[in-house]
């Protein structure tokens, strides 16, 4: 019953934070503080970026199969969250530089993905009960993204480019302490 409440919720958790890191990109790219860049240009390097992040992520995962395997579930796991609680700290540091912006937007998608794949349902969950477990998975996927969008967003649109940073990132250090616990 522990493993039903706790995957879901690393999946819920991870989402509310990450997702809304990454609605608040472009209003990043846009500020005249860090990028300046036009709605256009934004949306580009957006977009590139996310690509360039989307070929990443394929021998990222092949690798964190790897990695699980060899350091164990739990530290995998808070190391992928601290990675992208870190990513999301230098968004704001990362101007005026495209080329560093793009590699730390990778690092945040690199860092989403590889813990969304991870194997905690086949590795606590009882065979009979896998299929309700990663159903259980997804709804702490969804719901953390619609916690995202609704609340999260709606809290630190309104805030500085580095307060907004911080506090996501924050969140997602405290992630890792609650999953270390």
């Amino acid at each position: 019953l522990l493993n039903l409440i706790a995957i879901p919720l690393l999946t819920f958790c991870l989402l509310a934070s990450d997702a809304d890191v990454l609605q608040e990109i472009t209003d990043l790219l846009k500020d005249p503080a860090f990028f300046n860049l036009s709605p256009t240009g934004a949306n580009k390097l957006n977009a590139n970026a996310a690509s360039i992040a989307s070929f990443a992520t394929i021998p990222a995962l092949l690798l964190s199969g790897v990695v699980f395997d060899v350091a164990g579930r739990r530290p995998t796991i808070i190391a992928l969250l601290l990675m992208g609680a870190l990513c999301t700290y230098l968004l704001p540091v990362s101007s005026p530089s495209k080329i560093f912006f793009i590699l730390v937007r990778v690092g945040i998608q690199v860092s989403m993905v590889c813990l969304i794949g991870n194997t905690l349902v086949n590795d606590y969950v009882v065979a009979e009960n896998r299929g309700k477990a990663t159903a259980v998975q997804n709804l702490g996927t969804t719901l953390g993204n619609v916690f995202s969008v609704l609340v999260m967003y709606t809290i630190t649109t309104r805030q500085g480019e580095y307060m907004k940073y911080s506090e996501l990132g924050t969140l997602q250090v405290m992630w890792a302490v609650l999953m270390y616990f």
